[in-house]
């Protein structure tokens, strides 16, 4: 009885009129509170009572309303692909039903582009006509311009799609629409946008670029006045230039976009509206509130500075500090303060013009109509810089804010890096796309400890979409974390992505299963090392006095692999990608460098087996390692007058008895890394002198403390994770059968990135750093297919769910 009478009431509830009353009678039905609720609903205690208060119900909300109303279990919009399918599925051949080509290939940004790995294989589907990147963005010099190297072979624009600039710089959604418009607009010849884009606000954004141009002169004048004075010139005659170069010096500059100090003529840093033909009359003179904002932000930048010079450590930590501290007495300096006087005016027309320019209502309204009106976008990619989330990283980071030389620290986020996908949100929110892929490390999902707290990186990513979207643009979102190696790459390298299509007047579940789909990549057969490697020759080495450059320069001819079908979608691309994007054939690859081994380090390769760590050469549990130090202990413990005995009865009592010290260094030995250490004494022995491996700093590196720094591949088997750190070395990453470590070109084929795509504008260092940084292709391509059916129209057979990788 009591059931039929509740369930009458159920009834009676769901012909409410208004989701909340529902709610509010469901919660009534339950003999619940509002606190209770909120956790059995899974929205916060704050967001359901504002909602039983009368305030608007986004559709997330809105669907775990319903869902718990009815007793479904909630997805939720931010749902995670968790399950996986440990079958090898069919190839999954989406190119080829790909039949509809649109007018125009579907526009695509990268921010934090790096060298465009991600958005590459999207400007690779079906030869450009799916997609086409139309703007991306890095901090970086170095990989805008292998990405502009590259995207010049399939575009056909003169002018570069990549940008060097930094996001931070942005001051809202609304500065960014303008800048992408006169982007576009400039790269398509596009006339008619540039001067509409000019007319909208009243005129409010050449007025702008006047403002901050003269600025800039300005600016530019006073400090040309300063580099000229006796003072000046007589300060710097004693200042110690190394220190301008140091990490946290560099990062106190670039971030006030001071000159470099040692620049013979000032010249005010590239920011996002330099326009030296737009210059007109003098810089209006800022209000009293913004030189006061723009004097605390030097405050607040030197403060941190200054902190920075009390770091403790040792070796470069105390040299670091040290250069600091004499950086800051520099800006103390009676000769630096018009510096920071010119600063801080032209800093505060700038802050003052960007608020005038971009705030006002009619401005807003209107660039955003024009913005839909010319080349909306389909598709925001983009990874923020991923140090603060690694766990590597952490590490890193954790040792250096100990010493107070940290670059980049923040109390709010542990690492102001952290912070960064705050950027990608106000760029999700100014160009409002169809759809958006975000990357990062695997462990962007978990939590980041910080001064404050604990910071929970997904949870506030997911709140900020959320605050994005509204009536015309609301996001469904799914996310999973993927490896490579099952998608088919050869390479086991796994990172958290995100998906998220909007929602426009579609069914918000219907969207919430294509944006997992998206993510479902079937799991494939894996690709092995060997077939990265297959075709390619010999490298060209960094030895006899060639330099890194000329090495990158210089040409390989690679044998030709066999374009008969394969069971593996990675063999099948890489045999693509030996044809050029004009469909060239490309026999001879760039980029083919290799740093020469040293002959001790040679030697050592040539005893590692394939697939064999630094670390699995060490015996921890030897018995004979034990007993050899057992027995050399009981020699040290012997009592004096039996050890004096001994030598008294020797013939040759130094080589037969040695002293003490000699025995608790020989004691010292016998411990795990004894195998590796009469390895490196053999080679010593061979070579004639020391191998510079045979430190006890190296012997003792272990599991515990990343003791696969050093290792040789294994060929049968997908690679380790090609790393940014191969900038610095590339010690973990042996070849398999040669005694040196990988190349350039060969780290690009393991990061899926085609044959015709160039590194040789710039150094190995820079291509290792950047490759290691890439999102591979090939998994980007096989994303993309899906996207593709994700953004066709509804009305379009629906799409089969397959099983994750």
């Amino acid at each position: 009885m009591r059931r039929q009478m509740a369930q009458n009431r159920k009834i009676k509830m769901l012909k409410l009129s208004s989701l909340m009353s529902q709610v509010r009678a469901e919660i009534e039905l339950r003999g619940i509170d509002v606190a209770q609720a909120s956790k059995q609903i899974g929205v916060s205690h704050d967001t359901l009572r504002k909602h039983l208060a009368g305030e608007h119900v986004r559709s997330d909300s809105a669907l775990k309303y319903q869902d718990w109303i009815s007793g479904r279990k909630s997805v939720g919009r931010f749902a995670s692909i968790e399950k996986r399918d440990k079958n090898i599925s069919p190839p999954d051949d989406l190119e080829k039903l790909i039949l509809t080509i649109p007018t125009k290939p579907r526009l695509v940004v990268d921010i934090f582009s790096g060298c465009g790995g991600l958005s590459l294989g999207f400007d690779l589907l079906q030869d450009g006509k799916q997609f086409e990147t139309i703007l991306a963005i890095d901090v970086n010099r170095e990989p805008v311009a292998v990405l502009n190297k590259n995207k010049e072979k399939f575009s056909d624009t003169e002018l570069p799609v990549g940008r060097q600039l930094d996001l931070t710089e942005f001051c809202s959604p609304y500065e960014f629409l303008a800048f992408y418009l006169q982007h576009v607009a400039a790269l398509k010849g596009d006339d008619e946008t540039l001067q509409r884009l000019d007319e909208i606000g009243g005129g409010a954004f050449p007025e702008y670029r006047a403002v901050i141009s003269s600025a800039d002169r300005a600016f530019e004048n006073t400090l040309m006045e300063v580099w000229q004075s006796a003072k000046w010139r007589q300060m710097m005659s004693s200042f110690n230039r190394d220190a301008l170069s140091q990490t946290s010096v560099a990062a106190f500059q670039d971030r006030l976009k001071l000159p470099r100090l040692t620049q013979k003529i000032p010249t005010v840093r590239r920011t996002l509206w330099n326009d030296r033909h737009n210059v007109s009359g003098l810089p209006s003179s800022p209000s009293t509130e913004f030189i006061i904002t723009a004097e605390r932000e030097w405050d607040a930048e030197a403060r941190e500075l200054k902190h920075r010079q009390g770091g403790k450590g040792k070796g470069q930590l105390q040299v670091s500090a040290r250069r600091v501290m004499e950086f800051c007495d520099l800006l103390d300096a009676e000769a630096f303060a018009p510096i920071k006087a010119a600063w801080i005016d032209w800093r505060a027309v700038w802050l003052e013009a960007r608020l005038l320019a971009f705030s006002g209502d009619l401005f807003q309204t209107e660039v955003r109509e024009l913005y839909q009106s010319t080349y909306p976008v389909s598709v925001l990619v983009g990874g923020p810089p991923c140090q603060g989330f690694s766990r590597i990283g952490r590490g890193k980071i954790r040792s250096l804010h100990d010493a107070q030389m940290h670059a980049h620290s923040s109390s709010e986020a542990g690492d102001s890096r952290n912070l960064l996908f705050n950027q990608y949100v106000m760029i999700l929110d100014a160009l409002r796309p169809r759809s958006f892929i975000f990357e990062n490390v695997q462990h962007f999902k978990s939590t980041v400890k910080a001064g404050k707290g604990e910071f929970p990186a997904t949870d506030v990513l997911a709140e900020a979409i959320v605050n994005v979207s509204d009536d015309q643009a609301s996001y469904q979102v799914a996310s999973t974390v993927l490896n490579a190696a099952r998608a088919g790459a050869p390479q086991n390298r796994i990172r958290y992505f995100m998906c998220g299509l909007r929602s426009d007047h579609h069914e918000v579940s219907e969207v919430l299963a294509k944006a997992n789909w998206i993510l479902a990549l079937p799991r494939q057969q894996e690709a092995s090392l060997d077939l990265a490697l297959a075709g390619l020759p010999d490298p060209h080495f960094t030895a006899d006095g060639t330099s890194s450059r000329a090495a990158m320069e210089k040409l390989a001819e690679i044998s030709e692999i066999s374009m008969a079908p394969s069971q593996s979608p990675y063999m099948n691309w890489i045999r693509r990608s030996q044809f050029g994007v004009r469909a060239k054939t490309t026999r001879r690859v760039d980029s083919h460098a290799a740093r020469s081994p040293r002959s001790d380090d040679a030697a050592l390769f040539s005893l590692i087996s394939p697939g064999k760590r630094w670390m699995d050469y060490r015996a921890e549990c030897a018995s004979t390692i034990e007993e050899l130090g057992s027995l050399v202990s009981a020699i040290i413990n012997l009592p004096a007058s039996v050890k004096e005995l001994i030598k008294s009865s020797a013939a040759n009592s130094k080589t037969l008895f040695p002293d003490d010290q000699h025995l608790n260094k020989l004691h010292s030995k016998l411990d795990g890394s004894l195998p590796i250490r009469l390895l490196l004494e053999q080679i010593s022995a061979e070579l004639g002198h020391d191998h510079h491996l045979l430190r006890d700093t190296y012997l003792a590196k272990r599991d515990s403390q990343h003791g696969d720094w050093l290792a040789r591949m294994d060929p049968k088997k997908p690679s380790k994770t090609m790393v940014s750190h191969m900038s610095k070395d590339t010690y973990a990453f042996v070849h398999p059968y040669a005694p040196r470590t990988l190349s350039v070109r060969e780290a690009a084929r393991i990061q899926t990135f085609p044959d015709w795509f160039s590194f040789s504008n710039v150094s190995m260092t820079d291509a290792f750093k950047m490759i290691g940084n890439a999102v591979p292709p090939f998994l980007s391509h096989l994303l993309a297919s899906r996207m593709v059916h994700a953004l066709e129209n509804s009305a379009r057979p629906a799409l089969h769910l397959v099983k994750s990788a």
